[in-house]
């Protein structure tokens, strides 16, 4: 009975993670053209479907659990949220140190998120000496 219920349990977050990977695809596919109104309501609603799936593998397991990582990533990397994605990449590291493709997805986000942050600091000076 107890095995039973385990494989249900792995079989609903492979479930999860799947539906989840296939909606956070089709968003980052449909915000390329955000501009016509009907994608975006279309964008909110796969957005708040993608957050119903996170919360629904979070009642399930660990979300920086190694079966629900992929998709974990992909939805962080989506909403911009690198400083999660990194920390979910260094536990990957830190799991299975020799994995070359954790390292480069490591370069990635830092090149993301160094980007953005000198983006802001740029805004920010420039707003300072516009006043000066």
């Amino acid at each position: 009975m107890e095995r039973d219920f385990e494989n249900q349990k792995n079989w609903l977050i492979e479930l999860y993670v799947q539906q989840g990977l296939v909606l956070v695809d089709k968003l980052n596919k449909s915000s390329t053209d955000s501009n016509d109104p009907q994608i975006t309501s279309t964008s909110n609603q796969l957005l708040s479907d993608i957050i119903n799936v996170y919360r629904s593998l979070q009642k399930l397991i660990d979300i920086n659990d190694e079966k629900a990582a992929k998709f974990t990533l992909k939805f962080l990397l989506s909403q911009k949220f690198y400083g999660k994605a990194l920390k979910l990449l260094f536990k990957q590291a830190d799991d299975k140190p020799a994995n070359s493709t954790t390292e480069q997805a490591i370069l990635n986000v830092h090149d993301k998120f160094f980007l953005l942050l000198i983006v802001s600091i740029h805004e920010y000076f420039s707003i300072l000496f516009y006043f000066l």
